[in-house]
């Protein structure tokens, strides 16, 4: 009889010792799934919406050409330039190709404070999701990105893959500010960023 209840006991801890690796696996798959930053990806919107987001962009967009001119006619003057995670979203889904950033097919939110910017990336010769938030602040007049964390597939990536990606979106923001304007201050809203400066 106690043999018999060990075979069960032995055979149930191997069912669960089996369980178990395909448990952690589904719960870090649904950790880096869940909660996608940035609403519906671009391509899925209704086109009435598609359309109403890239009038909105292209008032962005008129907004930094008119810094860019005051910049070429040697104006310098105070501005003040809101981005929402809906511009931002159009700009990178809509506007410009991707394939060659760090996080692929991007999209990004914003949150008091914090930059989250999830996607698909390429580790170990496979492609999975990947997620990387930090902060932008303004440091000697220029956007300066800090990376808090980069998650690949639910797990934290190495930290030489989170400065990698650092420097990169670092790189892109630098280029489009430190020949043109002194940033003062930017401030990560709920579902928008503020940036206020003068132009050089």
């Amino acid at each position: 009889m106690n043999k018999r209840r060990e075979k069960k006991k032995s055979k149930f801890g191997l069912i669960l010792l089996c369980l178990l690796p395909i448990a952690v696996i589904s719960f870090f798959n649904w950790r880096a799934q869940r909660a996608p930053v940035g609403g519906v990806a671009f391509k899925q919107l209704p086109a009435v919406e598609q359309e109403k987001r890239r009038e909105h962009l292209a008032q962005v967009e008129n907004q930094v050409k008119d810094l860019e001119r005051k910049v070429k006619n040697n104006e310098k003057a105070p501005f003040e330039l809101v981005v929402t995670e809906a511009d931002l979203n159009t700009f990178l889904q809509d506007r410009i190709n991707t394939d060659k950033f760090p996080i692929r097919e991007p999209r990004a939110g914003f949150s008091p404070g914090q930059i989250t910017v999830q996607g698909t990336a390429d580790y170990k010769g496979f492609s999975a999701p990947a997620s990387l938030s930090g902060t932008l602040k303004a440091e000697n007049g220029q956007a300066a990105f800090h990376a808090d964390s980069l998650t690949i597939q639910g797990f934290p990536a190495p930290g030489s893959l989170k400065e990698k990606a650092e420097r990169e979106i670092n790189k892109v923001a630098q280029e489009l500010t430190q020949d043109s304007v002194n940033l003062e201050t930017i401030a990560v809203e709920q579902g928008q960023v503020i940036l206020r400066g003068t132009t050089k």
